[in-house]
C-alpha cells in the first residue's frame, strides 16, 4: 500500500513548545552527530500531528541537515510510528494501524 493514497498535509510546524524540545533534543548530541536526534524528532513531531506525515519527516530532516530519504528509512523501522492516521472499523471498533513499512 502507497503512502500517496492518503491525504498528506501540504506543510509541517513544530509548535514553538515542540520546536524547543526538539532543539534540547538536538543539543544533547555532539557536533556533527545530531543526526542521532532523528528518532527522538520524529516521535515529537508524531505526538503533535497525530500521525507522521511526509511533510514532518522532511522538517526533521532539514533541521537536522540529513537527506529526506535518511529520515524515511529510519522512520521505516519504528514500528511504533504511524504513517496514517487510525481508523475505527464500524463492527468491531478495533483499531487498523497503517504502519511506515507501507513505504517500502
Amino acid at each position: 500500500m502507497s503512502n500517496m493514497n492518503i491525504q498528506q498535509p501540504d506543510s509541517f510546524e513544530f509548535t514553538p513548545e515542540n520546536l524547543e524540545l526538539a532543539k534540547q533534543h538536538i543539543a544533547k548530541y555532539p557536533e556533527g552527530k545530531q543526526q542521532s536526534a532523528c528518532m527522538p524528532l520524529l516521535d515529537l513531531a508524531q505526538r503533535q500531528y497525530g500521525w507522521l506525515p511526509t511533510a514532518a519527516m522532511d522538517v526533521v530532516a532539514d533541521m537536522l541537515g540529513m537527506a529526506p530519504v535518511r529520515v524515511y528509512e529510519v522512520a521505516t523501522f519504528l514500528h511504533h510510528v504511524q504513517q496514517r492516521t487510525c481508523r475505527k472499523t464500524s463492527r468491531t471498533g478495533l483499531h487498523q494501524h497503517f504502519m511506515l513499512a507501507a513505504w517500502v
